[in-house]
C-alpha cells in the first residue's frame, strides 16, 4: 500500500536527521527561531510553507538564512517523528482489534498518513531552497578582518583595560579557548617546568568537538602573555572562571573602544581566539594539533580561525604540547555548498 511506503520514507528521513545530533542549547535556539518564523507567517495568505520560507528569507545574511532553515527543518522532523508515533499507536490498536483494512475505522489512520506526507513534502521543499540572491547578500562579517591594523601588543593593551576580567582575558589570549569554556572554568597548574591549562570543551556532540583538551607551555616561555599567566598560577591561581559570557563579551568590546576609539570595528573575545590560532599557524604547529588546541576534531575547522601572517613567530602563545580526548579527522575539501543530507548547512564556529 502507498501508505506504508510513506511511513518507510518517513523513518528513513528520521534516521538521516539523527546522524548529527544537535546540543540542547542548539535545540533550544531552533525552537525559538522556528516559533518566531511561524508567528510571522501565520497571518499571511497563500501557501503555508511558502510563507514560512518567505519569512525565513527576510535577511541579507546567508548564515542567518541557513540557521533559520535548519531550525525549521529540525522542528518539521520532530513533527514527522510525532506523526509516525501516532500512526504506529493507531495502527497497532486497529490490528489488535482485528479491524478489516477496508473498514471506515482506518480513515483516521489514513488522515495521519496524509499529514505525514505533507510534512515530508515541506521538508523536501525547504531542502531545495537556496540562500538569498548573490546581489542581495550582506558581506560576511569577519573577525580576522576586524583585527587588521592592530599593533602587535594589542592583546596586552586590551587586557590592561580589563581589571575585572583580567584573568579571563589572559587565559583566553594564551589558550584560545571559547568564552563559554571560561564559564565552565579552565584549570591551571604548573608541574615539571610546564604550565598546563585543562579545558572542558563547549560545542561538543557525539561526533564533533573535544570534550576535554590540555595545552602546555614551558614555564620559561618567551611569550609575555604566557609569562603573565605563569606568574598568576605561581601566585595561587588554580581555576580561571567567569559567571556570564555575555557580560564578559560586553566588557571586552567596551575596553577595545576605550583603547582605540577611532577604530570602525569592535574587538570581541573571539579576537583572542583568532590571535591564538594565528600564533599556532605562524609557529608551524601541525594541523591536527591546531585543531585539537582549538577544541575541534576535524582538521578543516582550523581554517576558520587565524592567519599565519597575523601571528607572532616569536613570543607567541603557541603551546609546546597539546593533548585531547579525540583524534582529528582528516576531511577532504568540499566543493560547493556545505549542506548535509537533510539540506542543513553545517554550523561554522562563531566569529
Amino acid at each position: 500500500m502507498q501508505e506504508y511506503e510513506i511511513i518507510k520514507q518517513g523513518r528513513t528521513l528520521l534516521a538521516v536527521s539523527r546522524e548529527s545530533k544537535p546540543s540542547q542549547r542548539t535545540i533550544a535556539s531552533y525552537r525559538e527561531k522556528a516559533r518566531r518564523i511561524w508567528q510571522r507567517a501565520k497571518d499571511m495568505q497563500g501557501d503555508e510553507v511558502e510563507n514560512l520560507i518567505a519569512c525565513a528569507k527576510q535577511t541579507r545574511s546567508v548564515a542567518t538564512w541557513f540557521s533559520r532553515r535548519a531550525a525549521l527543518l529540525h522542528m518539521l522532523c520532530l513533527g514527522v517523528e510525532k506523526l509516525l508515533a501516532e500512526q504506529d499507536k493507531m495502527q497497532r490498536a486497529l490490528r489488535d482489534a482485528h479491524v478489516p483494512p477496508d473498514a471506515p475505522e482506518w480513515a483516521g489512520w489514513r488522515e495521519l498518513i496524509v499529514r505525514l506526507r505533507g510534512r515530508m513534502a515541506w521538508i523536501e521543499r525547504l531542502q531545495g531552497e537556496p540562500g538569498p540572491a548573490i546581489e542581495n547578500r550582506k558581506p560576511r562579517h569577519s573577525k580576522r578582518k576586524d583585527m587588521h591594523g592592530l599593533p602587535e601588543d594589542w592583546r596586552e593593551r586590551l587586557i590592561a583595560r580589563l581589571p575585572k576580567y583580567r584573568i579571563a582575558a589572559l587565559v583566553q589570549a594564551v589558550t584560545g579557548c571559547r568564552p563559554d569554556e571560561l564559564v565552565r572554568g579552565v584549570k591551571l597548574s604548573i608541574m615539571n617546568g610546564e604550565l598546563t591549562a585543562e579545558i572542558i570543551g563547549a560545542k561538543v556532540t557525539e561526533k564533533s568537538g573535544q570534550p576535554w583538551r590540555r595545552l602546555s607551555w614551558p614555564v620559561e616561555s618567551d611569550s609575555p602573555l604566557v609569562a603573565m599567566l605563569v606568574e598568576e598560577v605561581q601566585n595561587g591561581l588554580v581555576v580561571a572562571q567567569i559567571a556570564d559570557a555575555k557580560a564578559y563579551s560586553g566588557a571586552v568590546r567596551a575596553a577595545g573602544k576605550r583603547e582605540w576609539p577611532r577604530r570602525q570595528t569592535s574587538l570581541s573575545p573571539y579576537c583572542f581566539r583568532h590571535a591564538a590560532a594565528s600564533d599556532m599557524k605562524a609557529a608551524g604547529m601541525e594541523d591536527a594539533a591546531i585543531s585539537q588546541a582549538l577544541g575541534h576534531c576535524a582538521d578543516v575547522a582550523k581554517s576558520y580561525y587565524g592567519q599565519w601572517q597575523q601571528g607572532r613567530k616569536s613570543g607567541g602563545v603557541a603551546p609546546a604540547k597539546v593533548e585531547a580526548s579525540r583524534s582529528v579527522r582528516v576531511t577532504k575539501p568540499v566543493i560547493g555548498s556545505a549542506i548535509t543530507k537533510l539540506g542543513m548547512r553545517e554550523a561554522r564556529p562563531k566569529t
